[in-house]
C-alpha cells in the first residue's frame, strides 16, 4: 500500500508549497533551518514540500518579531 503522508491533514485545509513560501521572501536554508532545528511540520509527497496553511499561520504569528 502507498501511503503519501497526508493521513493526518485535515481534507478541509490548504497546501501550501515549499516554492510559494520562498516566494514570499523566506531564504531557503531559514526554511530547512525550521523544518529541521525547530520543528516545523512538513508534508512530503514524492520530492515536493508542503506545509499546511493553519500550521504556516500558526508559526508565523508565533514567531513574529
Amino acid at each position: 500500500m502507498i501511503t503519501l503522508g497526508l493521513r493526518d491533514v485535515d481534507p478541509k485545509s490548504t497546501l501550501i508549497p515549499k516554492k510559494k513560501i520562498m516566494e514570499q521572501g523566506i531564504p531557503s536554508s531559514t526554511f530547512h533551518d525550521w523544518v529541521t532545528k525547530y520543528g516545523l511540520p512538513t508534508i512530503k509527497v514524492k520530492r515536493r514540500v508542503f506545509v499546511t496553511q493553519s500550521d504556516w499561520s500558526e508559526w508565523i504569528e508565533k514567531h513574529r518579531r
